[in-house]
C-alpha cells in the first residue's frame, strides 16, 4: 500500500490536517496566554472552561447531524465559518484596535465549529477505508499530526508576540482555500444504506443512542483513568505555558540564544514532538520484553514525574531533561492504553464508544483550563503535587481495571 493508492478523500484529509494543525498550534494554544494578558489569570481559566464546554456540547450535535445530513456538508460549513472567524479575529487584533472580548467570542465560535466537524472528519476516514489499511492510514496521520504540532508550536512561540495579526490573516486565507478544496474535490461518504431513517435532528433520540455506552461501567472507569492522565498532559499548553510566560527569567541556551518564557514553552513542545517522531518505534521495540500492565503503569508514573518537575522548574536544562522523561513515559503507556481500548470497545457500537471515549480529552481540557484559575491561588509546588495525585489515581485505576477485567 502506497499513499497515492489511498482514496482521494483520505489523501486530502491528511494533507489538509497537516496545514490546519500548523496554524491551529500557532494560535489556539496561545489563547490561554492571550486571555490571561487581557482578563487576568483567574478570569482566563473560567473563560477557557466555558469555551471548551460549548465545544463538548457541539461535538455530540455535530456527530449526530453528520449521520443525518452527510460528512461533506458539515466540513464545508465548518471551514467556511472558520475562515470568517480567523479573518475577524485579525481585524479586532490589528493596528487599528484591539478588542479582547470580541476575540474571545470568536474563539468560542471557533471551538463550536471545530468540535462539531471533528466527528464528521473521523467518520469520513472510516467510510472510505477498510480494516486492512486503517493501521497504515492512522500511522501516517499520527506522524503528520506530531510533525505539524512541532512546526506550529515553534512558529507560534516566536510569532505570537510580534506577528499575531499576520498569523490570523494567513490562517483565514488557508482555511478558505481548504473550503474550496473540499467543495471541488471531496466526495460525500455517508453510507446510502444508513440505518438512520429520520431526516430531522431529534435530541431525544440522540441522547438515547448513547445510553448503552454509558451503562458499561468497566469502559467508563477506563475513560476516567485516561482523562486523569490527559489532564496532566494538557497542563503544558495551559497552566505551565502561563507560568513560564510570567515566571521564567530570560536565559541563554548554548550561550547564543536568549530564551524567554513563551519561547521556552514552544521549545518544550517541539522537543516532545521531535522525541515522539524519532524515538517512538525504538522505545516500542525495547519495551516489548516487559509485561503490558507493567509497561503501562511504569510509563504513567514516569510521565507524571516528568510533568511534576516541568510544573515547578525555571531552569532551561532541568525543563529539557524533565520533558525527555515525561515523553519516554508517554511513549511507553500510550500504545498499551490504545490496545486495551480496542479490546474494551463493543464492535457493534464502536462509533458510539469512541464518541464517549473522546470526551476524556474534552473534559481534560476543562480541568487543564481550570488549572489556570487555580494557579492564581496556589503555588506551582502545590500544582505539582496535584499532578502527583492525578497520576497516582490514574495508574491505580488502570492497574485494577486491567487485572480485574482479565484483559491480559
Amino acid at each position: 500500500m502506497k499513499f497515492r493508492d489511498l482514496h482521494i478523500n483520505i489523501r486530502i484529509r491528511i494533507a489538509v490536517d497537516f496545514v490546519q494543525k500548523i496554524f491551529n498550534n500557532m494560535i489556539i494554544p496561545f489563547m490561554a496566554i492571550y486571555l490571561t494578558n487581557h482578563f487576568g489569570l483567574k478570569i482566563a481559566g473560567i473563560l477557557m472552561i466555558f469555551a471548551i464546554s460549548m465545544g463538548i456540547l457541539s461535538s455530540f450535535y455535530g456527530g449526530y447531524y453528520s449521520d443525518l445530513k452527510g460528512r461533506r456538508r458539515v466540513l464545508l460549513i465548518a471551514e467556511f465559518i472558520n475562515s470568517i472567524v480567523f479573518i475577524s479575529m485579525a481585524i479586532v487584533n490589528s493596528s487599528w484596535f484591539i478588542l479582547p472580548f470580541i476575540t474571545y467570542i470568536l474563539y468560542v465560535i471557533h471551538n463550536i465549529v471545530v468540535y462539531s466537524a471533528t466527528p464528521a472528519a473521523d467518520a469520513m476516514l472510516i467510510d472510505v477505508s477498510t480494516p486492512e489499511i486503517r493501521k497504515y492510514v492512522y500511522s501516517i496521520s499520527y506522524w503528520v499530526v506530531n510533525f505539524s504540532f512541532g512546526i506550529g508550536s515553534i512558529m507560534g512561540a516566536f510569532f505570537y508576540n510580534e506577528y499575531f495579526f499576520e498569523v490570523l490573516i494567513a490562517s483565514g486565507i488557508s482555511t478558505m482555500i481548504i473550503f474550496f478544496i473540499y467543495l471541488f474535490f471531496i466526495m460525500e461518504t455517508k453510507p446510502i444504506d444508513s440505518n438512520v431513517k429520520i431526516h430531522k435532528v431529534n435530541l431525544f433520540l440522540m441522547a438515547k443512542s448513547y445510553k448503552k455506552v454509558l451503562s458499561d461501567k468497566i469502559f467508563l472507569v477506563f475513560v476516567i483513568a485516561s482523562l486523569l492522565l490527559m489532564s496532566i498532559e494538557l497542563q503544558l499548553a495551559n497552566y505551565i505555558s502561563v507560568r513560564l510566560t510570567s515566571e521564567f527569567p530570560k536565559q541563554n541556551l548554548f550561550g547564543f540564544f536568549e530564551i524567554s518564557g513563551i519561547e521556552m514553552y514552544g521549545l518544550l513542545r517541539a522537543e516532545n514532538t521531535f522525541l515522539v517522531i524519532s524515538l517512538a518505534f525504538l522505545v516500542e521495540r525495547i519495551s516489548r520484553k516487559f509485561d503490558d500492565v507493567k509497561r503501562l503503569c511504569i510509563g504513567a508514573i514516569i510521565f507524571t514525574l516528568g510533568y511534576m518537575v516541568v510544573g515547578v522548574s525555571n531552569s532551561i536544562w532541568v525543563l529539557i531533561i524533565a520533558t525527555f522523561i515525561f515523553t519516554i513515559g508517554e511513549m511507553l503507556y500510550v500504545p498499551i492504553k490504545q490496545t486495551f481500548l480496542s479490546i474494551l470497545v463493543d464492535e457493534n457500537s464502536r462509533t458510539q464508544y469512541m464518541a464517549v471515549y473522546s470526551l476524556h480529552f474534552r473534559f481534560a481540557l476543562i480541568i487543564a483550563s481550570f488549572s489556570i484559575t487555580l494557579g492564581g491561588y496556589i503555588s506551582s509546588i502545590s500544582m505539582s503535587l496535584i499532578y502527583a495525585v492525578l497520576g497516582s489515581i490514574s495508574t491505580l485505576l488502570f492497574y485494577k481495571l486491567i487485572k480485574n477485567s482479565k484483559l491480559v
